[in-house]
């Protein structure tokens, strides 16, 4: 990791993401950046997606709500979390989405040298 970098947290929201968890997973794991960690926070799904997700990638940081705190407690949760790890950044992604490669080092790239 390069920690000249600003910590970037993902934090992705599952709920009942069995179709589409791993593959998110799949690519944000590819992402070139080199200082970021991903925390995946579940909705109280009722399929084994969180459990898969777990088992696929345990490096990262898991959260398993209680309930469905809906989109934004289930982010909330989330970005509590990044930022208790330190992150600088956030960055908020649904399971149903995936990324390019390159994707995160040109958001941080960006909103550094445009801070306003």
């Amino acid at each position: 990791m390069n920690s000249s970098a600003p910590l970037v947290a993902v934090v992705v929201l599952n709920f009942n993401g069995k179709k589409c968890l791993l593959s998110c997973l799949r690519s944000l794991a590819a992402l070139h950046y080199p200082h970021f960690f991903t925390v995946v926070v579940d909705n109280n799904s009722k399929d084994d997606s969180f459990s898969l997700a777990k088992e696929s990638f345990p490096q990262h940081v898991f959260i398993k709500n209680t309930e469905n705190k809906g989109f934004s407690g289930g982010m909330n949760v989330g970005m509590k979390a990044a930022f208790e790890a330190g992150a600088q950044w956030v960055w908020l992604f649904n399971n149903d989405a995936t990324t390019d490669s390159s994707t995160l080092d040109v958001l941080i790239a960006t909103a550094t040298s445009h801070p306003q």
